[in-house]
Order: C-alpha cells, then sequence, then structure tokens
C-alpha cells in the first residue's frame, strides 16, 4: 500500500512536469493571433508596438505550435548602472518565464571572432528555451515585462534577438528529469524498507 502511495507520488510530478513543460501545442489561429497582439498593443507603449508588430504578426504566420530557442546577441553597457538595472531585469523576467515552462539554457560571455564579422561588438549571448510562441507573446503582454523593458535597454547598448526551432537538439530535460525522479523514487524505497 505505501508502495503503491509512493510511486503514485512520482508518477504525479512527472506528469506535473510533463504539463509546465510542453513545447508540443497548437498552432496560433487567426483569432488567437489577432487577441494575442491587441492584448500587447494594450500592454506596449505605441513606439514599442509598432518597433515589433510586423515581426510578431510574421513570427504568428508561421507558428507550429512547438517549443523554440530564442537566441540573443547582445552588447552590454559598461557604465556602473547598467549591471544593477540587468538584475532587475532578470528578478522581473525569470519569474514570468518559469510560470510559462520556459527558462535560460545558456549565457555566455564573447570569447573571439572565429569567421565572417557580424559577432562585432557583442559581449554576451543568451539562449532562451520558449515552451510556445503563445507563451512567448502572452509573456508580452503581461505588465512586469513592460515594466522590465527600460532595465533591458538601461543594461544594453545593442542585442539582436531572433526565434530558431531545433533541427537538432540534445536537450533532453524531460528524460534528464524522469532519471532524477526515478533515482529518488529508488532513494525513498530503500529508506522505507529499512524503517
Amino acid at each position: 500500500m505505501r508502495n503503491s502511495i509512493i510511486r503514485g507520488l512520482f508518477i504525479a510530478l512527472y506528469l506535473l512536469f510533463h504539463f509546465w513543460y510542453g513545447g508540443n501545442s497548437n498552432p496560433i489561429s487567426k483569432e488567437e493571433g489577432d487577441l494575442l497582439m491587441k492584448n500587447i498593443k494594450n500592454a506596449q507603449s505605441a513606439e514599442d508596438y509598432s518597433d515589433i508588430q510586423l515581426n510578431f504578426e510574421s513570427a504568428i504566420q508561421r507558428d507550429d505550435g512547438k517549443e523554440f530557442y530564442m537566441i540573443n546577441l547582445e552588447t552590454e553597457k559598461l557604465d556602473p548602472n547598467a549591471k544593477s538595472a540587468d538584475l532587475s531585469y532578470a528578478k522581473l523576467v525569470l519569474p514570468m518565464l518559469i510560470k510559462r515552462g520556459s527558462f535560460p539554457i545558456y549565457v555566455g560571455s564573447f570569447f573571439s571572432t572565429i569567421i565572417g564579422d557580424f559577432g562585432k561588438g557583442i559581449t554576451r549571448v543568451a539562449i532562451v528555451r520558449y515552451r510556445s510562441l503563445r507563451d512567448f507573446l502572452d509573456m508580452n503582454a503581461d505588465p512586469d515585462m513592460v515594466k522590465g523593458a527600460p532595465f533591458k535597454f538601461a543594461s544594453l547598448q545593442h542585442t539582436e534577438v531572433f526565434a530558431t526551432k531545433p533541427t537538432i537538439s540534445l536537450l533532453t530535460i524531460r528524460t534528464t528529469f524522469a532519471g532524477l525522479l526515478f533515482l529518488a523514487y529508488l532513494l525513498v524505497q530503500k529508506i522505507f524498507t529499512k524503517v
């Protein structure tokens, strides 16, 4: 009986994680896309909305409902307040990402240019996994995102941001989480067996 309860708890934990992690929903319909864009327009300033409108609408037309990875090529400001602004932005954005099954998977500093000059001036690269375009757009209508934008641009001199779809990915988060849960289950089983 006790073993069944423990097993059930671990299965429930994995199912909760699986639902949160997602990454395989339905594409955004035209009606839903219009509503998301309306919400973003209401949340953003007219200037900010005009900067992103066409790119967001283009992304909606290509949406397949699946996860994607946002590549951020950043040139950081060097003034003393930039680091503080960067931390303030992170404190606002990270909870919004986690809430939507999204999170940074890589942040790294510039090391050296190998080929070409497209990366000239880049000081940091960040890659963020988004559960879906729907989550990304919903996040851009969140008041906290609007509140965080001034911090982002106070910390960066320039940024290039583009979305990518995985062709090959060795990022096995679901499998890793399942493996860790299974190890935890075996450990709990062993502890209770001794009791």
